[in-house]
């Protein structure tokens, strides 16, 4: 254990946590859900407006889903900076590795089937969602799933559990209406 401080806080970095564990670990609440919303709604709305000439987003998933996801991972990140975690609770390198390569694999599938879909052309954000964001955002709630069933006493944990809810219940609504496929300009 390797003791940090920081602007005259002092908390314990673990060095038994590995992937995104030991990232949100290291991150204060605040600046894992601010990340977050930047890297996804804010990347994928400026690419828009630069590329685009304009901003939409027709996915409730992605606006206001993502900032769910980023509260959710901001909760993640508190929990990881109480004292006390179970460390058998974070996984393995293994565990890590195969849920990150299984979400960069699913990201580049729906890329694929996006540029097949629209006749070889997809848009930088629509790009950049599929390939970055989706990987990232899937492997972090993923990987850190086990943690909430040890959250669940704790206020955070339910207000994770919470923003997961409301994420899965946006992508259904957005499935039933279409809304994954009408993210092009032209809708």
């Amino acid at each position: 254990m390797v003791t940090i401080h920081w602007r005259n806080t002092v908390f314990a970095s673990r060095e038994d946590l590995i992937g995104i564990s030991r990232i949100l670990h290291l991150k204060s609440p605040g600046v894992v859900f601010i990340t977050g919303v930047v890297l996804s709604n804010g990347m994928v709305s400026t690419l828009r407006i630069l590329t685009e000439g304009r901003f939409y987003d027709y996915s409730l998933a992605s606006l206001p889903g993502d900032a769910l996801i980023s509260l959710e991972l901001a909760c993640v990140a508190g929990y990881l900076r109480s004292p006390g975690i179970r460390s058998d609770l974070h996984g393995s390198r293994t565990w890590h590795a195969v849920t990150l390569g299984t979400w960069l694999a699913m990201g580049g599938v729906l890329h694929v089937i996006a540029v097949q879909k629209r006749g070889g052309m997809e848009t930088a954000a629509n790009t950049y969602h599929n390939l970055a964001v989706v990987p990232l955002f899937g492997y972090a709630v993923l990987s850190t799933a086990p943690l909430l069933w040890a959250m669940k006493s704790r206020r955070a944990g339910g207000w994770a559990v919470a923003c997961l809810v409301g994420w899965v219940t946006l992508l259904v609504i957005d499935i039933q209406l279409g809304n994954l496929s009408r993210n092009t300009p032209e809708s």
